[in-house]
């Protein structure tokens, strides 16, 4: 007795070795400190907190809720640097998982958990400069109404930190792009037992998602002038990215399912063809062998063909899709009344 095929881990290039991205090299250091993850991050995000009130005071902000308000860059870089971390655990558990269908062994595990959560190093360059390019573009077409509310060195330090939205977003494209290769490599596809199936959907829909609110954590961070002349749009944009990225590596799988899902209905189809020319080729003898058997046999193959019409090729649970959808369009919405709300109450 043979047993599961070994999986197709070729395109993978297991072995390829390269210098890692300093995001991923910080999240290493951040696993190997004596307090949990989530609690570095608390302190780190309070300690920056404290910082810019500082600095702001220092500036000459007296007004309370300028003074007290999160800056924007804390949460930005504290958020993206924490979902960072919470992610690459995820992904790993969504590894191990998916491995039912993968079938890979331990060893072929280990360096599929490296590869997943280290993007190399040259990647994350190229995308922290880009992004740095693109806040500072964005801060010159506002610039007079961004230095009514946010002190000049806050704001230069707010263009530098897009350098770890950057870093983030090549790690986030590098690992989802592994994803879909992963689909790719399974070897066994089994629709009768989806549940490994879905296992990366909520590894795309913690990433779409928690991009998304740290976005809208900015925007609330932000003076409401600020908010709908520079950062709207753009919010508006990554949350199309958003869903994008939900949808994006898990397309491959769907194809493979709706592939394995039209040959077993085929396999079904021809074995009802078959009992239906065996009927008929009785029926013009005069010579029907069995009825009873052969009526139990059509029952069973429209019950099959009916089982497999109702199977899902989508590699994610409805309830995933729901959830999803409503997380993302909710707090618009809710902001969009907010914003009518106090422009109303304004006049």
């Amino acid at each position: 007795m043979t047993g599961p095929p070994p999986p197709d881990l070729a395109a993978l290039d297991l072995d390829a070795s390269y210098s890692p991205a300093n995001i991923d090299r910080f999240a290493r250091r951040v696993e190997r400190l004596a307090m949990p993850p989530w609690g570095f991050f608390v302190l780190v995000f309070l300690a920056a907190y404290l910082l810019c009130a500082a600095g702001r005071w220092l500036s000459g902000q007296r007004n309370p809720l300028l003074l007290l308000a999160p800056a924007p860059l804390v949460i930005w870089d504290v958020g993206i640097l924490a979902l960072h971390q919470y992610l690459d655990r995820y992904a790993i558990t969504a590894l191990r998982t998916f491995n039912r269908t993968l079938n890979a062994d331990e060893a072929q595990l280990r360096r599929l958990e490296q590869r997943l959560t280290v993007a190399p190093l040259r990647l994350e360059a190229a995308s922290a400069l880009l992004w740095v390019v693109i806040a500072g573009l964005l801060v010159r077409l506002q610039l007079g109404t961004f230095l009514a509310y946010i002190p000049g060195w806050e704001l230069i330090l707010s263009v530098i930190s897009f350098s770890i939205g950057g870093a983030f977003l090549a790690h986030v494209i590098y690992q989802l792009r592994l994803v879909s290769q992963i689909h790719a490599a399974a070897s066994e596809i089994n629709l009768f037992d989806p549940e490994p199936l879905y296992s990366f959907s909520g590894l795309t829909a913690r990433t779409a998602l928690g991009i998304v609110l740290i976005q809208y954590l900015v925007l609330l961070a932000l003076p409401g002038e600020v908010r709908m002349s520079t950062v709207l749009v753009p919010t508006f944009v990554l949350v199309v990215v958003a869903a994008a990225l939900f949808v994006w590596p898990l397309w491959g799988m769907h194809r493979r399912l709706a592939a394995r899902k039209a040959s077993i209905a085929g396999d079904i189809s021809s074995l009802l063809k078959q009992s239906v020319e065996q009927a008929t080729a009785g029926a013009a003898s005069g010579v029907i062998e069995d009825p009873e058997k052969l009526d139990k046999t059509f029952s069973v193959l429209r019950a099959a063909q009916a089982t497999v019409a109702e199977l899902s090729t989508w590699p994610w649970q409805p309830s995933t899709v729901r959830g999803f959808v409503t997380a993302l369009l909710l707090p618009i919405v809710v902001y969009l009344l907010q914003e009518i709300a106090a422009r109303l109450a304004g006049l």
